[in-house]
């Protein structure tokens, strides 16, 4: 702050001389331009002047000491620009100084602040545990006073656990005396029973195999009639194949003269159409024609019969 009061100073001084020297040199202005406009006559002015040398000394001395003020002036200026240049790089210096010391601050400001946070954060959390912690301690001395509670009863329970074991083996000790006799009768009678199912065992084992050898003996007079069945069978099926190419052979030739039949039929008709119109002509002709054509129905049901017995057989 006081950097600045200084800076501001010297701006106003500068300024203030600036404005002088501008003034004085505004004042001077008319006479050293009459001095320069009287260069020219100065030996015609000689007598004149020496005349008149006081006046125009004073004017001299007066034109010089505004020459030596301008001069003086301006360098003060030079010299107040200096300072305040140095001032200004002061000022900037201490600006920049400044920032950082104020940026340093404020870090430090956001980093406490962040510290205070996480403090108190940290102070709650803790705070949370102790009462969590206060809890469950009432919790585990709720649960210890139960725990002793059930731990008596537990006492009590295995005094009479223990009462009613003692009379339970007591009692299991009798029950084992009896049903060790109750056992070794039982164990009697247990072998006689496998006695007499060993004896019954080999009969049986006996009869098995008789039977076994029976079954044997059938076997092989199954599997001989069964070898002989299957011969059979693929001489059969062998006329079978013989009998199928026989019968396609047939039904070829059945289906022939079927066709030539029913081409001799449509003919046969055919004549009958035209020999109509001479029936009253030729009534012999037309008996042979009709006799005729019932010989071929007579054929072609024959042909027809055969071929619907050839696919039944077929099938």
């Amino acid at each position: 702050r006081a950097m600045e009061l200084a800076v501001a100073d010297l701006n106003h001084q500068l300024q203030r001389t600036h404005r002088e020297h501008s003034r004085a040199a505004a004042r001077d202005a008319p006479t050293a331009a009459g001095l320069d406009s009287l260069g020219g006559f100065g030996a015609g002015l000689g007598p004149l002047l020496s005349d008149a040398r006081l006046p125009f000394g004073a004017v001299l001395s007066s034109d010089i000491a505004g020459r030596a003020a301008r001069l003086e002036g301006t360098r003060a200026m030079d010299e107040l620009a200096v300072r305040l240049s140095a001032a200004e790089r002061e000022r900037d210096a201490a600006e920049q100084a400044r920032r950082e010391v104020a940026l340093q601050l404020r870090v430090a400001s956001e980093s406490h602040s962040q510290e205070r946070a996480a403090g108190a954060a940290r102070e709650e959390k803790l705070g949370r545990q102790l009462r969590r912690l206060e809890e469950e301690m009432v919790t585990v001395s709720q649960e210890r006073q139960r725990l002793l509670s059930t731990k008596q009863e537990l006492e009590t329970s295995q005094a009479h656990a223990s009462a009613e074991l003692a009379a339970l083996q007591h009692q299991h000790a009798e029950e084992s005396r009896m049903s060790r006799d109750e056992r070794d009768a039982t164990v009697h009678s247990l072998q006689a029973q496998l006695a007499d199912a060993r004896a019954l065992h080999d009969q049986s084992s006996c009869e098995l195999e008789g039977l076994l050898r029976q079954q044997e003996e059938l076997g092989g007079r199954y599997r001989l009639e069964a070898r002989t069945i299957a011969e059979r069978s693929e001489a059969l099926v062998q006329e079978l194949r013989a009998e199928s190419e026989r019968l396609t052979i047939r039904n070829a030739e059945l289906t022939t003269q079927l066709t030539g039949a029913v081409a001799r039929v449509n003919q046969l008709s055919m004549a009958e159409r035209d020999e109509a119109a001479k029936a009253h002509a030729s009534g012999a002709q037309l008996k042979a024609a009709q006799a005729e054509r019932a010989q071929l129905a007579a054929q072609l049901t024959q042909l027809r019969s055969a071929e619907k017995g050839w696919l039944a057989e077929r099938k």
